[in-house]
């Protein structure tokens, strides 16, 4: 963070982007550049990204304080960023930010679905019949998900040996298609919560289904209550990107990260 902690960095930002010239700058953008500060004043150290740990086989493991309360009461993470399409490039005030000081390399890759956030969701209803279709097909080896039959089988393989599924309460983060609920009940959870952009209805009884903004109220009115388990599957890595019409946020990741934690 530029020889300075999160919390130091961003009040910093904070304190430049009110100083800016409003005039040289769209309002969406100067609205994303000070909701960018402001959840960085309360990631914290949880959006260091110089924060050494202990090596892992996919990635280090990082220990850190995080203040779950300010996050979850920080209104800024759940807005759309109220451009007219998800933009094509970086904004050069992000840049760094989303590049971690220009440590990641930036290529092209352009998804468009603005209209997503908080609207309805692109398979709207999801019936028990098809529910329970998809468990039938995961058991048969058959299930095509999203991804292709086998990195459903890769995903169900994982759930088996993946310990708070068996009978637990179980939060998946991202879902267009319920395969990853399916594979998740056919491998004994007792209940899913399925969090995403778009509004879906569940005729399942063993699934719930929550937008961000249900779910972070739910966590401030101690009506969320805990999870057992967090599945996700290429979904985290979109937040704070703008393609759902969510706010532009290179700390998006993070917050996804925290959501599916268990915060007392």
């Amino acid at each position: 963070m530029q020889g300075k902690n999160a919390r130091e960095y961003y009040t910093l930002k904070a304190s430049i982007y009110e100083k800016a010239d409003t005039k040289t700058k769209t309002q969406p953008l100067q609205e994303t550049l000070d909701a960018v500060a402001f959840i960085g004043m309360d990631c914290g150290k949880l959006c260091e990204t110089n924060v050494k740990g202990i090596p892992g086989p996919y990635f280090d493991h990082i220990t850190v304080p995080i203040d779950c309360q300010a996050l979850f009461k920080n209104e800024y993470i759940d807005r759309g960023h109220g451009l007219s399409h998800a933009p094509k490039t970086i904004p050069k005030d992000l840049h760094m930010d989303f590049t971690m000081n220009n440590r990641l390399k930036v290529s092209s890759w352009y998804f468009n679905d603005e209209e997503y956030l908080g609207k309805t969701a692109k398979l709207a209803v999801w019936t028990e019949q098809l529910i329970e279709e998809y468990i039938s097909l995961a058991k048969d080896n058959k299930l095509h998900g999203t991804y292709g039959v086998s990195e459903t089988n890769a995903l169900r393989d994982g759930l088996k040996h993946a310990p708070g599924i068996m009978n637990g309460r179980v939060l998946v983060i991202g879902s267009e298609l319920p395969w990853v609920e399916a594979c998740a009940l056919e491998a004994g959870a007792r209940e899913v919560v399925t969090l995403e952009y778009g509004k879906i209805v569940s005729k399942h009884p063993k699934i719930k289904t929550m937008i961000p903004d249900q779910y972070r109220k739910s966590y401030l009115n101690k009506t969320l209550g805990s999870f057992d388990a967090v599945v996700t599957f290429s979904s985290i890595e979109h937040s704070g990107l703008g393609r759902y019409g969510d706010g532009l946020n290179p700390l998006g990741r993070y917050h996804c990260h925290c959501q599916g934690m268990v915060c007392n």
